[in-house]
C-alpha cells in the first residue's frame, strides 16, 4: 500500500512539475508578445509622425502649385492664345494680299 501511496505521489509531483513548467513557458511566451505589442506600438506611433509630416509637405505643395505654378501656367496660355490670334490675322491678312497679287499677275 504505501508503494502504490508513493508511485501516487511521484505521479503527482511530475504532474505539478511538469504544470510549473507550462506556467512558465506561458509567462515567457506573454512577456514576449508584451514586448512584441510595445514594438508595434512604437512602430505606430512613427508611422503616424511621418503621416502627418507627409500630410504637411502635400500641403506645402499644393498650396505651390496653387500660388505660383497655375498662374504662370495661366499667363503662358494667354500669351499662347494672342500668339495664336495674332497669326490668324496676319494669316487673313496675307490670303488678301496673295488674291491681288494672284489677280494682277493673271
Amino acid at each position: 500500500m504505501e508503494d502504490k501511496m508513493f508511485e501516487l505521489m511521484e505521479k503527482m509531483y511530475i504532474e505539478v512539475k511538469g504544470i510549473k513548467t507550462d506556467i512558465s513557458e506561458l509567462k515567457t511566451d506573454v512577456s514576449e508578445l508584451k514586448s512584441d505589442v510595445a514594438e508595434l506600438k512604437t512602430d505606430v506611433s512613427e508611422l503616424k509622425g511621418d503621416v502627418i509630416v507627409l500630410k504637411n509637405d502635400v500641403s506645402k505643395m499644393n498650396i505651390t502649385i496653387e500660388n505660383e505654378i497655375k498662374p504662370k501656367l495661366e499667363a503662358l496660355f494667354d500669351g499662347y492664345k494672342q500668339n495664336s490670334d495674332k497669326l490668324d490675322r496676319i494669316e487673313s491678312e496675307v490670303a488678301k494680299h496673295e488674291e491681288v497679287i494672284i489677280k494682277r499677275v493673271k
